[in-house]
């Protein structure tokens, strides 16, 4: 897989995997630590139980663009590591909100008119 693009130096998205988001997300969440203090709360994230091997290649490309650093074994998530999280938390609400009306539009489109903003 390719290094990811950062946030706050490349065009209008950022190439971040869904495991590197939420490495990042859990790190921006609990702040520095051990790689392996992220292993429980991943596993339940992504509903198996994970080791460091699976999780290995994300932390490399993310320290590679600078998004962490790892010194004494600490992750250190960068503060532009922040704004990536966030942007990329609104843009995923977004995707799921749009395909939960069109979901609730199908079933029951009454409460689908609810949603749509008055003269829409």
């Amino acid at each position: 897989m390719a290094d990811v693009v950062r946030y706050d130096q490349r065009r209008k998205l950022t190439d971040l995997s869904v495991v590197e988001f939420a490495v990042l997300t859990a790190l921006c969440r609990v702040g520095p630590h051990p790689a392996p203090f992220l292993l429980p709360t991943l596993g339940e994230w992504f509903g198996i139980t994970l080791g460091l091997d699976d999780i290995q290649p994300a932390i490399g490309r993310l320290s590679r663009v600078g998004y962490l650093s790892h010194a004494g074994g600490v992750l250190t998530p960068d503060v532009s590591a922040r704004d990536a999280v966030t942007t990329l938390y609104g843009m995923l609400y977004r995707i799921l909100g749009y395909d939960l009306v069109r979901l609730m539009a199908l079933k029951d489109p009454s409460l689908h008119d609810l949603l749509q903003p008055k003269g829409s």
